[in-house]
């Protein structure tokens, strides 16, 4: 059934990014890569950057489970088709107001979960290793700026997706794959 088919891709899909997060956490430890990272960096070197990626394994995971879990609970619970609804009578009806509405307050939502994480992940960690010269205002006004470059790109795209979906007779199903 289509509701089958939804959570096995939805389960595959985190399957899949938390497979390539431990392989990327893990490395390539075999000795011949060993010895030609020794060519170039000294044996403290090469253990501090394998602390340094140990270090934020865990959050990253905790990350990659609330990007998934959030939209996930926001279907279930019925609160994303409410909300639309709501967007759709504030924009007075139009759609396309609706589509960018909706999709600010979801990212706004989004950043602001993933916000602590990613204060450790991108000025925290990065400081305690030495890769960073920010402060912490200049990193908030580097990670808003982020977010806005993000948010407005993903509006545009979603835009385009939407009028394609709106202008066509073609099901989603054909649309999404060919992007």
């Amino acid at each position: 059934t289509m509701k089958t088919t939804f959570w096995a891709i939805i389960l595959l899909a985190l399957l899949v990014r938390g497979a390539l997060m431990l392989l990327n956490h893990i490395g390539d430890q075999t000795p011949e890569k060993r010895e030609y990272a020794r060519r170039f960096f000294s044996e403290g070197e090469i253990e501090r950057s394998g602390e340094y990626h140990r270090d934020g394994f865990w959050v990253k995971i905790i990350r990659l489970l609330l990007s998934f879990a959030f939209p996930l609970a926001l279907v279930v619970t019925g609160i994303s088709t409410g909300y639309a609804e709501r967007c759709l009578q504030w924009s007075g009806g139009r759609v396309w107001l609706q589509v960018i509405l909706f999709t600010a307050s979801y990212l706004t939502a989004a950043a602001l979960i993933e916000l602590p994480m990613n204060y450790y992940l991108g000025y925290v960690r990065e400081a305690r290793f030495g890769l960073s010269n920010h402060t912490t205002v200049s990193w908030l006004i580097y990670a808003a700026k982020t977010y806005l470059v993000g948010l407005l790109l993903t509006i545009l795209v979603l835009s385009v997706v939407y009028y394609l979906f709106r202008s066509t007779k073609v099901a989603w199903v054909v649309i999404v794959p060919a992007l």
